[in-house]
């Protein structure tokens, strides 16, 4: 993230964010943000706002460590695919 920062309207507060990549992803995830406090919002009988960020942040901290878990398991698939090639080249390399 970077020293620049930039106003974003999140549930019903203006805030000042640090820009992360630049002002386009940032407002993209701010919209984001609040497509998600949304729908906690729709799914609730009362209102609670404090309750809906911590929910919100935390389903989007549970779909981050989801994402790198299958980056991690991906990334071993790559190396094992990546492996099995480096041997086949070696046996072909071989073989001349």
């Amino acid at each position: 993230m970077s020293a620049e920062t930039i106003s974003v309207r999140i549930g019903n507060q203006n805030i000042s964010v640090p820009v992360f990549i630049d002002q386009e992803t940032t407002l993209q995830i701010a919209d984001m943000l609040n497509e998600r406090l949304q729908v906690i919002e729709n799914q609730s009988t009362r209102i609670d706002s404090h309750r809906f960020a911590l929910l919100a942040a935390m389903h989007f901290a549970c779909e981050w460590e989801g994402l790198k878990r299958q980056t991690s398991q991906e990334t071993k698939e790559l190396v094992k695919a990546l492996s099995r090639i480096s041997d086949s080249l070696q046996q072909i390399i071989e073989s001349l």
